[in-house]
């Protein structure tokens, strides 16, 4: 029986297919370790940028709430009819310049810039990392809102990460009239630079 030529290609195709497919099945040892190492490649520069991209998201944070609690005390000193000191400060309550480890806002009835267990607080943060530097006038360690709202001292408080990077440093604003505004980038100087 003599097969056509249309079916002795069918079958020498048939053939060739049975036959690549019993020898070429998945992927030679040198394509998957390229494959490999490119992803691994790709996870490397992915996760750099990631853990910067966080570093700068919590500096942001950090940022926002030392506004709010701005904000918050110059409220409390309109509401209180008192002045509000607003200071980094280290775990015993006294007014820092640099290196606080805390922000603390409080009603600073003799002005000494150190909260007695008389004065009441308004808030308390402690960031999670970093510490928080102020660049006040008049050399102040501390920055004051009067019964008006408006700063009897202003200045400025900077939130200064662990890692210290120029584009991580931010800086809080209080205006003389006790509007608070948020620059993204402070000045390292502040912060140990």
């Amino acid at each position: 029986m003599r097969t056509s030529p249309m079916e002795w290609h069918r079958m020498h195709y048939l053939c060739q297919l049975r036959h690549r497919t019993s020898t070429d099945n998945g992927f030679t040892l040198i394509e998957s370790m390229l494959t490999l190492a490119l992803l691994g490649l790709l996870v490397a520069v992915s996760a750099g940028s990631f853990g910067a991209r966080l570093a700068l998201a919590r500096a942001n944070a950090v940022a926002y709430v030392i506004s709010q609690l701005l904000d918050e005390a110059r409220e409390g000193a309109i509401r209180r009819d008192t002045t509000i000191t607003v200071c980094p400060a280290d775990d015993t309550g006294d007014c820092l310049r640099n290196g606080g480890s805390q922000l603390l806002a409080f009603a600073d009835h003799n002005g000494d810039q150190h909260r007695q267990t008389t004065e009441p607080l308004l808030r308390r943060y402690r960031p999670a990392s970093g510490h928080i530097a102020v660049r006040a006038a008049f050399g102040e360690r501390s920055l004051r809102l009067g019964v008006d709202g408006s700063a009897t001292v202003n200045g400025s408080l900077y939130y200064c990460p662990d890692k210290v990077a120029p584009e991580g440093i931010r800086r809080v604003v209080l205006g003389s009239g006790g509007r608070v505004l948020q620059l993204v980038a402070g000045d390292g100087e502040v912060c140990g630079e």
